[in-house]
């Protein structure tokens, strides 16, 4: 199984479920009007505190994995089907071979892990402990479990049952917010996955004749639906796991120490190469590191000296000891300088974010090691920002859905003429939602981010007919 670094990379290339939005063509959706619910919070799209018993979720979520539960996942082909029908219309769904998922004990199980009361990995000790080398043999499997929540909402909302299917979304969005909520960008990518599978049943919920307004549930959701504050960091832990020594780099080592420093130094060389440490003498290694030092010892002698340390303290170091704290001081500036933008709004970061992975790239060929360390979390933020923009649009969606039921079936002129509801703006540029009435049909859509070409990721069109 990859450990956690080599699975942030693969994951980054297959982060959207197979039922995703496919946002180079825009997206077709048939609405009907729908009035507000009374009371105005009837429908929610999480559990609710009422709904929770006591006890750790994370328990239920990894019992839900017993192996005397999990045939379907051998079953040939079987993986292959529920991918076709989470993008086939609702009245094509093979219900013969589907229908048992309605009723899995398995997947009760998972309804009951999203209603405890708490939720506890025990992922930061494991990180701390096993750094890039932690093993993330469950990521997959949330995403596979995911994947049949989605297809068993699609069930319920064909059968036009909305309140088991609200009930499944809820499972859903907790189970994305869950997995999200980790100290690990790979997490934080999953329940990104996660959550996107689930806003596509309810693009499927809101097209079906007699569905209930879910502007307020969609309201009600947490912006951001998976944040990256807690992912980022666990992030800063990892170069205190890989290199420990670090800690008293700044204090005159014993020999013992310098030889842990280098050892780990060497190992984690050989694993940010995705290559196993050799058994024997890593002299491939060993090269590499003492061409680094050799090449930034000097520099980097001269700026411990220069920032105040005393001369003879520093010539009393070794050399690998002197380029561990300058590349130090030049990590954590660089990390910071990164992940401070990370506490702002999409649209308020993206300029400096892309500044800094420039910054960041060309620095990776200077300092070494270290810097590999630091992460580039831009495109998890861009598809974070995207799921939440999703949501955004939906509720757009959702309050056009209320002015029709209050204005004969009509949908508005500009999004203006709304008046029951506030309308979101664009989580990724900090603007309004472009809308375009043509006849009885409309669009709503986002463009790209100013300074950014279109790209599938940055961009989102709604195509909506109106049906009475």
């Amino acid at each position: 199984m990859r450990h956690c670094l080599a699975s942030f990379a693969l994951l980054l290339g297959a982060a959207i479920p197979a039922g995703a939005q496919n946002l180079e063509q825009p997206t077709q959706l048939t609405i009907h009007p729908a009035a507000a619910p009374s009371p105005a919070l009837r429908y929610h799209l999480l559990p609710q505190v009422e709904d929770l018993a006591p006890g750790n979720r994370a328990q239920l979520y990894f019992r839900s994995f017993s192996p005397e539960w999990d045939g379907w996942r051998r079953r040939e082909g079987f993986l292959d089907q529920v991918d076709r029908a989470l993008q086939m219309p609702l009245k094509d769904l093979p219900r013969k071979d589907l229908d048992w998922i309605l009723d899995s004990q398995q997947f009760h199980e998972v309804d009951l892990a999203a209603r405890r009361e708490y939720l506890d990995w025990d992922y930061t000790r494991r990180l701390r402990q096993d750094g890039v080398r932690m093993l993330l043999p469950d990521v997959q499997s949330f995403r596979i479990t995911a994947n049949v929540l989605a297809l068993r909402a699609r069930l319920e909302i064909a059968d036009h049952h909305y309140d088991k299917a609200l009930g499944t979304l809820q499972t859903g969005y907790a189970l994305g917010r869950d997995v999200g909520d980790a100290p690990l960008l790979v997490s934080a990518l999953v329940g990104v996955a996660i959550s996107m599978g689930m806003t596509d049943q309810v693009e499927a919920f809101i097209q079906t004749p007699g569905s209930p307004n879910l502007y307020w549930a969609l309201t009600s959701l947490p912006r951001p639906m998976v944040g990256l504050i807690k992912p980022l960091q666990g992030e800063k832990m990892l170069i205190y796991t890989e290199l420990p020594e670090l800690r008293q780099v700044d204090t005159r080592l014993s020999a013992q120490q310098r030889q842990k420093l280098q050892e780990n130094a060497l190992h984690l060389i050989a694993l940010l190469k995705d290559h196993p440490t050799p058994k024997g003498e890593n002299w491939e290694g060993k090269l590499e590191l003492t061409a680094l030092v050799s090449k930034q010892y000097a520099e980097a002698k001269r700026a411990l000296i220069g920032h105040g340390r005393k001369a003879e303290d520093v010539e009393g170091m070794s050399a690998l000891q002197v380029v561990m704290i300058q590349s130090l001081e030049r990590f954590e500036q660089m990390r910071d300088d990164l992940f401070k933008w990370f506490q702002l709004p999409y649209w308020q970061a993206l300029p400096e974010l892309t500044k800094m992975e420039q910054r960041l790239a060309a620095a990776k060929q200077e300092v070494g090691p270290l810097l590999a360390l630091v992460p580039n979390p831009l495109k998890v933020y861009t598809l974070a920002t995207r799921l939440d923009r999703r949501i955004a649009a939906l509720r757009c969606i959702e309050a056009i859905r209320l002015y029709a039921a209050a204005h004969d079936g009509k949908l508005p002129a500009t999004l203006n003429e709304i008046r029951a509801v506030p309308i979101p703006l664009d989580p990724m540029t900090g603007r309004a939602f472009q809308y375009k009435l043509d006849g009885k049909k409309a669009s709503l859509s986002a463009p790209a981010p100013p300074g950014l070409r279109f790209t599938p990721d940055n961009t989102l069109t709604y195509e909506l007919i109106l049906e009475r």
